[in-house]
């Protein structure tokens, strides 16, 4: 007996050890949403200086999440409790200074040594910067060119040129190469293609 307490004692330290080492914000918060622990990484990126302090400030789950991401929340935790694990879950969540990051959130179901539901342990990665390189898609018109989408404005008037057969205005070559010179032009001359697919 005396021996399996040992371990158990080493198996806990091994588990903290792999927790406060973790590159990513880890926390663990009881099945209604109250926050019982969390790492070094979780207080740096909420904002404070240690964990303590974040635990302090940060009472639940609830207390950092945004807008419908809370009612978002409490459908995941009946859905961790019936599968034991939820991932890929996107959340916006208010930051100590009041600003806001999107993150994703890995969780999983804690059991009591009688294996009873205890708690729930989530890893959290930042993603707000991902989130910023996509380019969203939405009803219409969308137009992809350059670099973090640069030029859409533009490319989306020349659209509205082409479907506005009443406009006085009509597209020159001079419209899509106003700052290249002639000797680019000739070495280079620009290819454009504009499609246009209505459906109904």
């Amino acid at each position: 007996r005396k021996g399996a307490e040992e371990a158990l004692r080493e198996s806990e330290e091994r588990y903290r050890t792999l927790i406060e080492t973790s590159p990513d914000p880890i926390i663990m918060y009881d099945l209604s949403g109250k926050m019982l622990s969390a790492n070094a990484e979780a207080a740096r990126v909420y904002g404070v200086a240690n964990v303590d302090e974040f635990l302090s400030e940060v009472k639940t789950i609830f207390d950092v999440l945004t807008g419908d991401g809370r009612t978002f929340a409490a459908a995941n935790f009946s859905r961790t409790l019936k599968e034991g694990i939820s991932q890929k879950n996107e959340y916006e969540i208010r930051k100590r200074d009041g600003s806001t990051i999107t993150i994703e959130i890995n969780s999983s179901l804690v059991k009591s040594a009688t294996g009873e539901p205890a708690a729930f342990i989530s890893v959290i990665r930042d993603i707000t910067e991902r989130k910023r390189a996509e380019i969203e898609f939405n009803d219409g018109v969308n137009v992809i060119i350059g670099p973090n989408n640069s030029g859409k404005t533009n490319l989306i008037k020349a659209l509205s040129l082409v479907i506005d057969h009443q406009g006085s205005k009509r597209l020159e070559i001079d419209d899509f190469n106003k700052h290249a010179s002639l000797a680019d032009l000739k070495s280079c001359p620009p290819k454009i293609s504009i499609a246009i697919i209505i459906k109904q």
